[in-house]
């Protein structure tokens, strides 16, 4: 029974390498890595920009929403730990029903939507939220607002949710945890409020657009397993 097990495994993941596009993963692996490190660099010069002119110490710009509602800056990090499970759980659905096609699809819609965030904090740079002075790999930087990267990807994966998941019955389940972040994001001062509606509407609309660029991957027929 132990030998069947491990021959039965080792088929699986032969059949599994065998129906990969390795190309395509390849080179949109590549495009994500590329994408991930000019963002970082390019933040890190905006940053920089925004110091030399003093854009930080002239204080944050008006915001009405910032001005009635504020919570503790420490509740943004369940922003955070939001978007991981959401990200987690689409990965582990992909694993478990061997989907790579929809990942390489949300890799490929995420590099041209962090290109495009990219060129946005370059030609906008927007005064420090936050008062800390700091640019990191993940939770982002002090100038990077316009717009909100957090949104962009938990909207994403939204969309890719509610598109490729779930059932009909339940669809305003993943609109719910983004709603969840939306608010959070703003009221804690993450970012600005318009950085955050910019996010959701360029992210929905480019997800609606993206199947005249890219062919859209079938959804996932659970029942059918």
């Amino acid at each position: 029974m132990v030998k069947d097990f491990f021959k039965f495994q080792m088929d699986y993941m032969i059949d599994f390498v065998l129906q990969q596009n390795w190309t395509d993963i390849i080179l949109s692996t590549t495009a994500l890595a590329t994408t991930m490190v000019l963002h970082y660099f390019v933040r890190n010069k905006v940053h920089d920009i925004a110091v030399q002119e003093k854009l930080n110490e002239k204080g944050p710009l008006p915001d009405l929403i910032h001005r009635n509602i504020t919570f503790p800056s420490g509740s943004g990090k369940h922003t955070d730990y939001i978007i991981r499970y959401m990200l987690s759980g689409f990965v582990l659905v992909c694993l478990i029903f061997n989907r790579f096609d929809l990942c390489i699809h949300l890799m490929k819609l995420f590099v041209i939507l962090k290109n495009f965030r990219t060129i946005c904090i370059s030609v906008t740079i927007l005064p420090d939220i936050s008062g800390d002075g700091q640019n990191t790999w993940l939770n982002g930087g002090t100038n990077d607002l316009m717009f909100s990267g957090h949104v962009m990807l938990s909207s994403l994966l939204e969309r890719f949710y509610v598109t490729y998941f779930v059932r009909d019955e339940v669809f305003w389940l993943p609109g719910l945890f983004n709603l969840v972040i939306i608010i959070n994001t703003i009221v804690t001062r993450r970012h600005y409020t318009i950085d955050v509606l910019l996010a959701w509407y360029i992210t929905y609309t480019f997800f609606e657009l993206s199947n005249r660029i890219f062919i859209s991957p079938p959804r996932i027929e659970f029942f059918n397993y």
